[in-house]
């Protein structure tokens, strides 16, 4: 009876990958069509439209540390209660604290410092 329920849930596991794996495929190639898209009416403009040395631009990682709007109002509660000015760096550690965070993990912290440094600018 536990094997089926395993060998079940390992089944419908392996839907769920496969599905987000076909829909990966599509996003891929849908972005494919885009930027060819784009290098076509490029070469509209500019005969020699070289793309040769055009910097990558990776997408944020801000989304997957904290839910919308969470380190904005953590930023501000800590800022609230500050005693005294606070780097970006003492700023982040404090809503690590607060949103309890990993406190070794440079991921995180590199991720939270981004969040706090956007939400400063805002």
């Amino acid at each position: 009876m536990t094997d089926e329920i395993l060998i079940a849930g390992l089944k419908r596991k392996y839907g769920e990958l496969a599905g987000q794996l076909r829909a990966t495929h599509k996003a891929a190639h849908d972005l494919k069509h885009s930027m060819a898209t784009i290098k076509a009416t490029l070469k509209l403009f500019d005969a020699e439209g070289e793309l040769i040395g055009v910097k990558v631009i990776a997408p944020p990682l801000a989304g997957t540390w904290f839910r919308h709007g969470q380190c904005s109002r953590a930023v501000l509660d800590v800022l609230r209660t500050a005693p005294a000015p606070m780097t970006v760096r003492e700023i982040a550690e404090a809503v690590m604290a607060v949103c309890e965070l990993p406190k070794g993990d440079r991921t995180a912290f590199v991720a939270t410092r981004e969040g706090v440094r956007y939400a400063l600018r805002m």
